[in-house]
C-alpha cells in the first residue's frame, strides 16, 4: 500500500530484483511498483524510464496476460532464453518451458490466479526449469506476482538462471569426490573412467577426455572418455596412441606447460582438418586442452569439449587448475599402485620358485614345479602347458 501526496491510499504490487555485477556482487535493487487499481496510462517519459529499469535488471522479467501470452520480455529474458523480444511477444509461455512441464505450469498459474495471495515463489516447487531457443534446458528460480488492470488479471514473473550456481555446487561436490580418488589406488582404467565422469560433472562440459603421456615411448595414449551425448570427435580417440612427432598440440604442452584454448574449434587452424569437420558434425563449439603435471613433468592431458560457446572466467580457470592437479595426482598414484602390484607379484613368484627348489633335490621333480610357478605367474595354467 502506498500513500499519495493527496493522502490517497493506493494498493500496489511491489516486485524487487537484485542488480549484480559480473562476479555476482550486489550493486543494488530495482523495485517495480504497479498499482492494483485502474490509473491513467504512463506518460512517454515515465514509460521510457520503466523500460530502462526493466532492461538493466539481470533477471528475466516477463509479463503474461490471462491467456498466459507474453506481453513483456525484457533484455534479461532475451539474454537468458536466447530469443529476441519480437520473436515471443504475443506467443504462449509454453515455448520457454520444457514440454514435460507445460501442462503442470499452466495449472499452477491458473491455481495462483484463483487464490487471494498476490505473489509466490515457484522455486519452492521440486523443480523449475526453463528452455532456451536452442532447446537446452536450465535450472531456474522464479517469483510470480499478479495484478488486475481494468478487470483483467496479469502475471509478472521474475526468473533467475541458476545454472552457474548449480555448477559451482556440483563442482565443489566433484572436487571433494576427485580428491577422495587421489588416495584410493586401485585399477587405473576404472580410476580414469571415474575421473572423466566426475570432471564433466564438475565443469558442465559435454565431453571430457583424459590422455596419458609416456615420456620413454614419447607418445600420448587415450585413457578415458566421457560424453553426455554422441561425440565422434572424442570417440575416434578411444584407445589410440599418438607419437609425439605427430602431435603438435602435445609438443606445445611439453614446451609451455600452459593450457590451450579453442574458442572456435570448428574454424581453428591449430586443430586438424578432420577434427574440425567432426566438430561441425557433432556441434562442438569450443574446447580446452589442459596439461596434467606431476612434479613439474607432463604425465597427460585433460581435454574439455563444449557444444556451447563459453567464456572462461577466472573462477573457471581456477576450477580447471584444481581439477587437473587432483587428476594428475590420482593418475600417478594409480600408476604407482599398478607398478608396486606388478613388482609384488614378481617377488612372490621368485619366493615360490626358491621354496620349490629347497623342497626338492631331484632335478626331474624340481623343474616341473618351477615351470608351473613361472607359467602361473604369467597367467598360464601350468598343468595345461605341460601336457
Amino acid at each position: 500500500m502506498l500513500i499519495a501526496r493527496t493522502g490517497e491510499r493506493i494498493p500496489v504490487t511491489l516486485l524487487g530484483s537484485l542488480v549484480l555485477d559480473a562476479r555476482e556482487r550486489n550493486l543494488g535493487v530495482v523495485h517495480i511498483v504497479h498499482p492494483m487499481s485502474p490509473t491513467p496510462p504512463l506518460s512517454t517519459e515515465a514509460q521510457a524510464c520503466l523500460n530502462q529499469l526493466l532492461d538493466i535488471a539481470p533477471d528475466a522479467i516477463i509479463v503474461l496476460d490471462e491467456d498466459q501470452r507474453i506481453l513483456t520480455f525484457n533484455t534479461g529474458a532475451q539474454r537468458i532464453f536466447g530469443y529476441r523480444a519480437e520473436e515471443v511477444l504475443g506467443q504462449p509461455l509454453d515455448s520457454l518451458l520444457p514440454p514435460r512441464f507445460v501442462e503442470a505450469h499452466r495449472r499452477h498459474i491458473l491455481d495462483f490466479a484463483a487464490v487471494p495471495e498476490a505473489s509466490r515463489y515457484m522455486n519452492l516447487r521440486p523443480e523449475v526449469s526453463g528452455r532456451r531457443k536452442d532447446g537446452t534446458e536450465f535450472p531456474a528460480q522464479v517469483s510470480l506476482s499478479k495484478f488486475t488492470e481494468q478487470g483483467q488479471t496479469f502475471f509478472l514473473a521474475i526468473l533467475q538462471d541458476i545454472t552457474e550456481r548449480k555448477q559451482r555446487e556440483s563442482a565443489l561436490t566433484a572436487i571433494a569426490e576427485v580428491g577422495g580418488l587421489v588416495t584410493a589406488g586401485g585399477d587405473l582404467q576404472t580410476m580414469l573412467d571415474t575421473l572423466a565422469r566426475k570432471v564433466a560433472e564438475a565443469t558442465g562440459f559435454e565431453g571430457v577426455h583424459i590422455d596419458l603421456y609416456d615420456a620413454e615411448k614419447q607418445e600420448m595414449t587415450s585413457g578415458a572418455i566421457f560424453t553426455t551425448r554422441p561425440m565422434r570427435l572424442l570417440e575416434q580417440l578411444r584407445g589410440a596412441a599418438t607419437p609425439l612427432a605427430e602431435a603438435p598440440l602435445l609438443q606445445q604442452l611439453l614446451r609451455t606447460r600452459q593450457y590451450i584454448l579453442f574458442e572456435d574449434f570448428q574454424n581453428d587452424p591449430r586443430a586438424r582438418s578432420d577434427d574440425r569437420e567432426l566438430a561441425r558434425q557433432d556441434g562442438v563449439r569450443m574446447g580446452v586442452a589442459w596439461p596434467l603435471l606431476y612434479g613439474g613433468e607432463l604425465i597427460g592431458r585433460l581435454d574439455f569439449v563444449s557444444i556451447r560457446p563459453r567464456h572462461l572466467s577466472p573462477e573457471d580457470l581456477s576450477l580447471f587448475s584444481t581439477l587437473a592437479d587432483q587428476v594428475a595426482v590420482a593418475v600417478r598414484n594409480a600408476q604407482l599402485f599398478a607398478e608396486a602390484h606388478r613388482r609384488l607379484r614378481e617377488v612372490s613368484l621368485l619366493l615360490d620358485v626358491s621354496a620349490a627348489g629347497r623342497a626338492s633335490l631331484r632335478a626331474d621333480e624340481m623343474l616341473p614345479i618351477i615351470l608351473d610357478h613361472l607359467l602361473t605367474g604369467l597367467g598360464v595354467d601350468g598343468a595345461t602347458a605341460l601336457t
